[in-house]
């Protein structure tokens, strides 16, 4: 009933053209068409990584406003996003982990933003969600560095958390954006320091054992 009232008094819009759309959440053909860009793009470290999209224009525009505005009223958006990009997560994957922020800027925000925009998607393709790493220091933010400064940013930033077991476990990595190699590199070599065979599908992850593999997906910039 609530919703039916808000979308006589609010009727629902594209987030891009703003055109008048069917429900609250979905995107013009034109508008998804346009902005759904998914490849696949070889990272260092990974067995395979996957992008929905590029960070530009209407998706960056949702995804600051979720990170920097705590604006969850924009989630529908990206959930109907990730949906129809494209990209369908491996049948033998076991679980999902998000790359972690720093546990004062958690705080901070109040949320994960990579669990927020991936969790509904996971939940219809039954993949659990775990968290595994952790971030061991407060990193600085990435914008602004040059590429060297970022990778000394990122050193030895993440580790697995206590107790966590990932042998041979197939993972998805779930990230927001990708922003430069020094990143996923950074995340890759920081993890554990051990022998690596990994695919990923998402931004930024430290290096996983042998025998387990980490899918990767993201929305790079």
């Amino acid at each position: 009933m609530l919703e039916a009232l808000l979308d006589f008094l609010f009727p629902p819009r594209c987030p891009a053209c703003k055109a008048y759309v069917e429900r609250r959440g979905m995107w013009c053909d034109s508008c998804l068409k346009a902005a759904a860009r998914p490849f696949c793009l070889p990272l260092f470290g990974f067995y395979s990584s996957y992008s929905l999209g590029a960070y530009d224009g209407v998706l960056s525009r949702i995804i600051k406003d979720l990170k920097y505005r705590k604006k969850k009223s924009v989630l529908p958006y990206l959930t109907y996003f990730i949906e129809r990009a494209g990209y369908m997560p491996p049948e033998d994957i076991d679980f999902a982990v998000p790359v972690p922020l720093h546990v004062d800027k958690e705080q901070q925000r109040g949320f994960n933003q990579a669990e927020e925009i991936f969790r509904p998607w996971l939940a219809a393709h039954g993949v659990p969600l775990r968290r595994v790493l952790q971030r061991k220091y407060a990193t600085k933010p990435m914008y602004g560095l040059k590429g060297r400064e970022r990778a000394e940013n990122l050193r030895d930033a993440f580790s697995l958390t206590g107790g966590a077991c990932i042998q041979e476990k197939n993972i998805l990595l779930i990230d927001d954006i990708f922003l430069r190699p020094v990143r996923r590199q950074g995340l890759a070599e920081g993890y554990l320091k051990q022998p690596v065979q990994v695919e990923s599908h998402c931004s930024s992850l430290p290096a996983m054992p042998i025998n387990t593999h980490c899918n990767f997906i993201y929305f790079p910039i």
